[in-house]
């Protein structure tokens, strides 16, 4: 049962997260009160999920986390590097809708787009942190 949890809880929150920002994403505008709350809940889906796994000894949770949030960090640094060269690069549009579509949030109108991607790269740098830093589920059996 934990390991259906733990494999189905953050695959569902991504979708949700995707589904509810993909609007505001796909016309480009600033971030609504909504996308900020879904963005917050988002990140404090992850900060909760953390400690759960070394609690439960998810040991494939923690892999497939730091796998996920370094391509969320490549994917918000090749973004920002597309941005700041204006190249044009069509094939990162599905890795940017399902690595940066959940924080969506965090692009409030008074930062700009690159302060926003810088933003979310920090924050996948601290989650990868956390992860990496936290004993590991086998270190503790």
């Amino acid at each position: 049962m934990k390991k259906t949890i733990f494999g189905i809880s953050p695959f569902l929150v991504q979708v949700l997260a995707i589904v509810l920002n993909f609007n505001s994403l796909l016309q480009g505008s600033t971030a609504t009160g909504m996308n900020v709350t879904i963005s917050l809940l988002y990140f404090a889906f992850w900060i909760c999920f953390i400690p759960a796994m070394k609690r439960y000894n998810a040991y494939r949770g923690f892999l497939a986390s730091l796998v996920f949030w370094g391509l969320v960090l490549l994917t918000a640094l090749l973004t920002l590097t597309v941005n700041i060269f204006d190249i044009d690069l069509p094939m990162l549009v599905p890795f940017t809708t399902l690595f940066l579509a959940p924080t969506y949030g965090v692009r409030i109108e008074q930062l700009s787009n690159m302060a926003a991607l810088s933003i979310i790269a920090i924050i996948a740098i601290v989650y990868i942190c956390l992860l990496y830093t936290s004993p590991s589920p086998r270190d503790t059996r």
